[in-house]
């Protein structure tokens, strides 16, 4: 049997290795992961604003990021709601709201929503109808 300061060295080694892997894994595949996280929020924001992927024809990046380029358009506010098509002429905090073009018309507005779920804050996008402001699109 052995004694206890083996274990100890053995486990702190293990865990300094694997530490070592796992931090140069993370900053390796750190910018992958940010392009993720932005093709999701668009992809949410599409689905929001009602583009529908076929079940034959999946959404590809490239074709996520033609619609979202061709489709929406981004407009922020500012505290006292003055718009702006730039977020760089705004200060602090804007408001960010999808506008979604069909045809040159605009066909809806998706905005930013968050409340608290069951193991901590959720993130969504609320889109409502350009003809009346009324109808819900998606959730």
């Amino acid at each position: 049997m052995r004694n206890n300061s083996y274990t100890l060295i053995f486990t702190s080694c293990v865990t300094i290795v694997l530490g070592i892997i796992l931090a140069t894994t993370n900053d390796n595949l750190r910018e992958r992961k940010e392009i993720n996280e932005e093709l999701d929020i668009k992809k949410n924001i599409l689905y929001a604003l009602g583009f529908k992927q076929s079940t034959d024809n999946q959404w590809t990046n490239e074709i996520v990021e033609s619609l979202y380029n061709n489709s929406v358009n981004e407009i922020y506010l500012d505290h006292k709601g003055t718009v702006y098509q730039k977020q760089e002429y705004i200060e602090k905090n804007p408001l960010k709201i999808y506008q979604s073009m069909d045809n040159g018309l605009i066909a809806g507005y998706a905005i930013p929503i968050e409340g608290k779920g069951l193991w901590g804050t959720m993130y969504g996008y609320f889109a409502i109808d350009a003809e009346n402001f009324n109808t819900v699109k998606a959730i």
